[in-house]
């Protein structure tokens, strides 16, 4: 019998945080598994996989997986740090709680690692700083 092909696990995570009516709202579903705009609109997500997939053995895999929450000053509805404290905050709960999530050809399981502020990105100037936080959770994946 074949293995199935294992999907991308930020693609997976991207659609649990997008299943989550809460963290939608935070973001105006502004989540990507790549960088942000050059345009900054409002608060946003990325998805990414900082390390590379680690191999169990018997099909399973336990990358980390990591979520930063981002936002300028200008597009913030509040101070750009809290929100995007309050939004890694949801993403930690929401990536808290999955247990056996089904994702096409695998199901997958999270456990929250760390969460906290990282430095402000100045690579638009000093003067047009965009805030981030972020949350890493390592996932445990099984094909099926």
């Amino acid at each position: 019998m074949a293995e199935s092909e294992l999907p991308w696990a930020a693609d997976a995570v991207l659609a649990l945080l997008r299943a989550d009516t809460a963290l939608v709202a935070l973001v105006a579903n502004r989540m990507s598994t790549r960088t942000g705009s050059s345009v900054v609109a409002g608060p946003y997500l990325t998805v990414q996989l900082p390390t590379p997939l680690g191999l169990l053995g018997g099909g399973g895999y336990r990358p980390i997986v990591q979520v930063d929450a981002w936002c300028a000053p200008a597009a913030a509805p509040d101070d750009p740090e809290r929100v995007v404290w309050r939004v890694a905050d949801r993403v930690r709960r929401v990536l808290d709680a999955a247990r056996n999530v089904p994702y096409r050809s695998m199901h997958y399981s999270c456990r929250v690692i760390d969460l906290g502020p990282l430095p402000a990105d100045t690579s638009r100037g000093p003067s047009a700083p965009v805030y981030r936080a972020m949350c890493r959770a390592e996932m445990s994946i099984h094909n099926r």
